[in-house]
């Protein structure tokens, strides 16, 4: 797969990312898969990541204070 911004090549990785969950919510998810680019600094996830993304997600109540999620493997 390709960097839709600069055309190079992406690579595999992982990387702890946040999710806004309400108006002042944010859960942080670690390890997630993503294809990166090493140039532009691109980041693309798949759709299974997505769908894995939106239901851990739904599973979660927005409060001031929430424990980071691992993404499951």
């Amino acid at each position: 797969m390709f960097c839709s911004t600069c055309g190079l090549e992406l690579f595999y990785g992982t990387a702890d990312l946040p999710f806004n969950i309400g108006p002042s919510s944010v859960v942080t998810i670690n390890q997630v898969p993503i294809l990166y680019c090493e140039k532009c600094r691109g980041v693309v996830l798949e759709d299974s990541t997505m769908e894995t993304i939106d239901k851990l997600l739904a599973s979660v109540k927005p409060s001031r204070k929430i424990k980071p999620i691992k993404f499951p493997t």
